[in-house]
């Protein structure tokens, strides 16, 4: 099992046990952990939401926990489509990243999802050429809400169009992979890929298209969060520079108050 996984698996368990402080410290730890691709990425985003309901409900807070629960119980129908290719995806990784099939730990929301949405829960009581880019610009903004809330916004292509501007729409696919439908632009869809790097802990979106890489990376801040991005812009886009960090700024605000709205 991986480290993000033994993580929740124990704040889970430490709610149930009844020690919500514990639960939440452990919870926290767990989303700081390095992640790659047998960590199963995309199947941490639902289990935290998850977690976090429970955590919700043991603190008696009930429209938290409900928020929590149907929260999780979407990320899982928004996966079931797609959950084939990534759960075949993640069972390699393991090999590749443990040399061992993968025993326990592993993650099917066809399974998940009955459970998340069960109405009486605790509530109730690259593209394959070469590009030569180069750092263009770098952005940073500050969210007051807990670095958990900033990685789920991030690590959730779906919920890209709530606060990354220029964005419409979203079809998730597997391994990293989903299309993007720029905003005034339905019959362009764009391959998107991201991409989780377990040493440097950052989250790394390309664009398949226009070779754009935006690289992102959380820093714990107490209770609050700092986010940073770095933009590689190949030169062909170069002219697309202004506007890019326009529109970025104007993402890293909404990402931050987004994130901020719903805390413990």
């Amino acid at each position: 099992m991986s480290r993000p996984t033994a993580g929740l698996h124990r704040a889970e368990a430490l709610v149930l046990a009844g020690d919500v402080t514990a639960a939440a410290a452990q919870l926290r730890a767990a989303i700081l952990e390095p992640v790659g691709r047998a960590d199963l990425p995309w199947a941490l985003v639902p289990r935290i939401a998850w977690i976090q309901g429970l955590i919700a409900a043991a603190a008696g807070d009930a429209p938290l926990a409900r928020a929590r629960f149907e929260e999780s119980a979407q990320g899982w129908r928004t996966l079931i489509p797609s959950v084939a290719a990534a759960t075949a995806d993640g069972y390699n990784a393991s090999l590749v990243d443990l040399g061992r099939p993968r025993s326990w730990g592993s993650s099917n929301p066809a399974q998940n999802w009955p459970e998340s949405n069960n109405s009486s829960g605790p509530w109730t009581t690259a593209t394959s050429r070469e590009v030569i880019s180069m750092p263009i610009f770098a952005l940073s903004a500050h969210s007051q809400a807990p670095v958990e809330e900033v990685w789920k916004l991030l690590h959730d292509p779906t919920r890209f169009p709530e606060w990354w501007e220029g964005i419409d729409s979203i079809a998730p696919g597997s391994d990293g992979d989903y299309t993007m439908w720029p905003a005034g632009y339905p019959d362009f869809p764009m391959a998107q890929h991201l991409d989780t790097e377990r040493l440097a802990g950052r989250l790394t979106i390309s664009c398949l298209v226009s070779d754009l890489i935006f690289r992102w990376q959380l820093h714990e801040a107490g209770e609050t969060t700092d986010i940073e991005v770095e933009v590689d812009v190949p030169e062909h886009e170069a002219h697309r520079l202004p506007d890019q960090r326009r529109l970025l700024e104007q993402s890293l605000r909404t990402l931050a108050a987004l994130a901020a709205r719903t805390t413990y």
